[in-house]
């Protein structure tokens, strides 16, 4: 696997400096290469290796949830009505908390006036920053310091700020002297939400708060202040983290037997004790002679010179 993705990241190294290479230069290159091209090529490949064997995302999520929208009538700003629809949000965090967004959401209300509707697509995208707020909790915060926190789930507060473009549809759109059932404008989008991973990767994204501006055409002003609240399922992904190597191992050898139950708590040298070696026959003899010594001697006799 790793030979592969090496093998690749040099390819895309390489197809992107001919890529970025004039033509008329690229052919003087093929016909006398530049000393300092291959050293660029390998350096250019190792970036993309590098981003592909580590990723820089480091969480992302996933949420589809059903939407609300308060909006107001431009002819009456004492009488609103909702929309309701749905929405799929998708982000990454990239580091430290900050990462990109994007939102697609589509809502829609009937009989608004007699016989009006009313529809609304947006997709908005731009920077989000997650924070990581398990430990905060399991501690109980400034609530309330309980034993039944500790076993609250993992949770994540995020705030985002997202731009892009809505489209009005079934509605009643005028412009100058015409009424139109589609419409076109720039939207913005700035909300806050929570989400609890509840089992494994999955979870529930408690609410999502967002105050919504749009400028569809409404005969009035030709802007929408309104807010939306959002609340469904969610799924988080993780990157794996880089495991701290055992004291008193080396980082630099990859453990071959770690998918061998044992094995890897086994030394990897073992040292046997060897039998001792066998005596000199020449020197048997008096070995054997000096053996039985009086007890009753003691140290002495046994120190006296054999005769």
């Amino acid at each position: 696997m790793q030979s592969t993705m090496r093998k690749g990241a040099l390819l895309a190294g390489a197809i992107a400096i001919v890529l970025a290479t004039p033509a008329a230069a690229r052919t003087a290159d093929f016909a006398h290469p530049h000393p300092h091209a291959k050293e660029k090529a390998r350096k250019l490949a190792h970036a993309v290796h590098k981003v592909v064997r580590k990723p820089p995302v480091k969480h992302a999520a996933f949420a589809v949830t059903y939407t609300g929208e308060a909006s107001t009538r431009a002819s009456s700003f004492n009488s609103g009505f909702w929309l309701s629809g749905g929405s799929i949000d998708g982000a990454a965090t990239l580091r430290r908390g900050l990462g990109l967004a994007a939102n697609f959401t589509v809502v829609h209300a009937s009989d608004i006036t007699p016989g009006t509707n009313a529809g609304k697509t947006t997709i908005v995208f731009g920077p989000r920053f997650t924070k990581d707020t398990t430990e905060w909790v399991r501690k109980g915060g400034w609530i309330h310091k309980g034993d039944w926190f500790k076993k609250m789930p993992p949770s994540q507060v995020f705030v985002e700020a997202l731009f892009g473009f809505a489209h009005g549809f079934d509605g009643a759109f005028p412009e100058g002297s015409s009424i139109y059932s589609t419409a076109g404008s720039s939207a913005i989008q700035l909300g806050v939400g929570v989400d609890v991973t509840l089992w494994k990767h999955f979870g529930a994204r408690l609410f999502e708060l967002d105050y919504v501006r749009t400028g569809l055409p409404n005969g009035a002003a030709d802007t929408q202040s309104d807010l939306r609240l959002s609340f469904g399922v969610n799924y988080r992904w993780d990157a794996p983290s880089e495991a701290a190597p055992k004291p008193g191992t080396s980082s630099a050898l990859p453990d071959t037997d770690a998918g061998l139950p044992g094995l890897s708590a086994m030394p990897l040298i073992t040292v046997i004790p060897l039998p001792p070696p066998p005596e000199d026959a020449s020197s048997a003899p008096a070995a054997s002679a000096a053996a039985p010594a009086s007890p009753a001697a003691g140290p002495a006799a046994s120190a006296a010179p054999l005769k």
